[in-house]
């Protein structure tokens, strides 16, 4: 259910990589922690 939301996030963080506005693992790093604090939001346990 949270995947529409979550893969939306890709794609951005895949655009801000193929742009140059950032390295891939900083966009990557940004990625996680909107994914976690995304599922974490809907009661989704993360660790």
């Amino acid at each position: 259910p949270q995947f529409p939301p979550i893969g939306d996030r890709v794609i951005i963080a895949l655009q801000t990589i193929a742009s140059g506005q950032a390295s891939p693992a900083d966009a990557m790093k940004a990625l996680q922690k909107d994914a976690e604090s995304m599922l974490e939001k809907e009661g989704v346990k993360i660790r």
